[in-house]
């Protein structure tokens, strides 16, 4: 008799450590196939963060004397990955980020979800680096949106390309969800966090400038 409930506790034990160590194996697949890793993306929306920040301390006497909003700036950190919130809605003259928002990068020349490839040449689909004035908005495919003048060199065929600051009506607002597309070139929003940006730029009296990087 106890050598029998000791043979049937055994078995019990090695079907618990077998069925453990299955669950184990398949939440480790479940990590790696994700492709995220959200330890590291915590320490580099951080970094990110703060560089947004000392862009945009950095840039303050340049809007000031090109006429710009100091009130406002919109900053893309295109070097995290776009399941990530990367977009800062900053204000210049107090030092503070008001807001962080998931934004889309142009889909073109091979650009994955975590690594955009960057060109200002027309028709090439990708996002152009550099300082934006933020235009006259319209009504177009995808509803209001905001025309682009790229002022550098690396982004100065940007209304030419028709890249604009607009939304995307599916497009999710929470990190690693779906759906979540890449664009056209265009700095792409989801809606209820382009309405925030929409109703911050009407407020503004001076042109208001957005930073991609």
């Amino acid at each position: 008799m106890l050598r029998q409930i000791f043979i049937t506790g055994f078995i019990s034990a090695s079907l618990i450590f077998s069925f453990c160590n299955s669950a184990a194996s398949k939440n480790s697949k479940a990590k790696k196939s994700s492709g995220f890793n959200k330890t590291a993306d915590f320490e580099a929306k951080k970094i990110s963060a703060q560089r947004a920040l000392h862009y945009s301390d950095s840039i303050r006497k340049y809007l000031k004397r090109n006429g710009y909003s100091n009130r406002l700036l919109f900053v893309a950190d295109m070097d995290l990955h776009m399941y990530v919130k990367r977009f800062y809605v900053i204000r210049p003259d107090s030092s503070k980020i008001l807001n962080t928002f998931l934004v889309a990068h142009g889909k073109g020349l091979g650009s994955k979800w975590d690594s955009a490839v960057f060109s200002n040449v027309p028709g090439s689909l990708c996002s152009s680096k550099g300082k934006y004035k933020i235009g006259k908005s319209y009504f177009g495919e995808f509803g209001k949106g905001y025309k682009l003048h790229g002022i550098d060199a690396t982004n100065n065929n940007a209304f030419k390309r028709l890249v604009v600051f607009h939304y995307y009506n599916t497009q999710t607002t929470e990190e690693y969800s779906r759906p979540s597309y890449m664009s056209s070139g265009c700095p792409m929003l989801a809606p209820a966090n382009f309405k925030v940006c929409d109703s911050l730029i009407q407020k503004e009296k001076l042109p208001v400038m957005l930073v991609v990087y």
